[in-house]
């Protein structure tokens, strides 16, 4: 009997423990239950002042009020840092954006002040070429600029692409900066040395970088917050001229001529939003409106023939007996160009097709239809504000339709509206056919 009350006692120490062990997550348990959360580096990593800690970077794991352990390996895309490394720093800092809200998860980590930085910017992929106006890619873009053409921005930061930017700390331990830590801003030395720097912001890349860098060696100075080392790499900045032009026709745009084989009538204009010449700037840029600030005041002047007469007004161009059109362009009087810019004309072709018949326009009006009325009799009329045109592929006003007539003529379903069926003033299903084509619409029963 001894023996067998020492065992129980024994077992009942061991389930003791058991039910004491908090370090496994409870199955049961949800995000809502989570007080507290703690965390610890995957790797021990030495962290530099300026650098952001990434949260996929550590282990998070919440824990109940009671100390148990709710989640373990908690998601990193719950977490983020509150805060770059400054000096004197020694734990890197994150909040929690879960379900619950939970105190500030601090860690400690080993922080260093950077001695020095070097950046190597050899590789053929590095941009080293900037401009007064630069396209829009995969460059971070300043959060004041502003849009040009819907396509381009007035300027556009450093790009950061393929620079290799290594950092010196505690005396000879090195570390590469990833591209989201170090700052990189355009500038000039001045006076032959890098104290000379000049840095040029964002916000006036475009309007005072072309006059604080004329003349002068152009730099990117390469930095990190909380720190006085810097590094420098040369580049290149010049204004961004027009290099050519070229006469851009919508996608979508047609010139249509007449339905009986006539030539494109004197009253059809070209359309000035549908074609217009626009330049390729030396940056590559496609797509500028010449008239832009972009590139200074300039004249487009447009013609139906290479040696014609050159109008500033496209849409005044004469289209009378014109069975094919070729626009022509020119930028007379240029400004911001580059300086061999070859003021020749350029041409592009618009579309010239046979307009056509695509379907049926039905305005319906107050009026209504009569009851008791033989809408099917070649006599009858429809109601005065019920006006029946065929719709035209050029979306000009097609020919009138008359109902029940042998030509251009309309018929409609139902032909009567019998008043055994129907109220007065209730709306009425009309469909209208002519021509091959349908379309049904809304009326009502006259009232009398």
């Amino acid at each position: 009997m001894r023996k067998l009350m020492i065992a129980m006692l024994a077992l009942a120490v061991v389930f003791g423990f058991a039910a004491c062990d908090n370090s496994t997550a409870n199955s049961g348990a949800s995000q809502l239950d989570v007080a507290y959360i703690e965390a610890v580096e995957k790797t021990a990593t030495d962290y530099l002042v300026g650098e952001t800690p990434d949260p996929a970077d550590f282990t998070f794991t919440g824990y109940d009020a009671a100390g148990n352990v709710v989640i373990e390996n908690m998601a990193s895309t719950l977490f983020s840092a509150t805060k770059a490394f400054a000096k004197g720093d020694d734990e890197a800092v994150f909040s929690y954006t879960g379900a619950v809200t939970v105190p500030s998860i601090k860690v400690p980590v080993s922080v260093y002040e950077i001695e020095k930085i070097t950046v190597d910017a050899k590789a053929d992929t590095v941009k080293d070429a900037y401009y007064t106006i630069s396209q829009v890619g995969a460059v971070a873009v300043d959060a004041t600029s502003t849009v040009e053409g819907g396509d381009y921005y007035s300027y556009t930061l450093v790009d950061k692409t393929d620079l290799v930017v290594t950092a010196t700390y505690n005396g000879t331990s090195e570390k590469v900066i990833d591209a989201d830590d170090y700052i990189a801003v355009l500038g000039t030395v001045t006076t032959g040395t890098e104290t000379g720097f000049a840095a040029i912001s964002g916000a006036n890349w475009a309007t005072a970088a072309a006059t604080t860098l004329s003349g002068k060696d152009a730099v990117v100075q390469v930095s990190m917050a909380g720190t006085s080392a810097v590094d420098y790499y040369p580049v290149t900045y010049s204004d961004n001229a027009v290099s050519s032009i070229y006469v851009d026709v919508a996608d979508d745009y047609v010139l249509y001529y007449g339905i009986d084989e006539s030539s494109l009538a004197s009253a059809t204009k070209l359309s000035a939003d549908d074609v217009v010449a626009k330049g390729v700037m030396v940056n590559g840029q496609e797509g500028v409106a010449l008239s832009s600030s972009l590139v200074g005041a300039n004249v487009v002047k447009y013609s139906l023939t290479q040696n014609g007469t050159y109008s500033t007004d496209i849409t005044s161009l004469d289209l009378t007996g014109a069975t094919s059109v070729t626009v022509w362009a020119k930028l007379e009087s240029a400004k911001g160009v580059v300086p061999d810019f070859k003021q020749v004309a350029v041409s592009a072709s618009v579309p010239v097709e046979k307009d056509s018949i695509t379907g049926l326009v039905v305005t319906v009006g107050s009026t209504g239809f009569t009851l008791d009325t033989d809408y099917s009799a070649t006599t009858a009329t429809a109601p005065a504000d019920f006006t029946v045109a065929y719709e035209m592929a050029s979306k000009t006003a097609g020919q009138t339709l008359k109902l029940n007539a042998t030509t251009n003529g309309y018929t409609i379903n139902p032909t009567t509206f019998s008043s055994k069926d129907y109220l007065e003033g209730t709306p009425v299903t009309v469909t209208v056919s002519a021509g091959g084509f349908s379309k049904t619409v809304t009326s009502k029963i006259a009232t009398v």
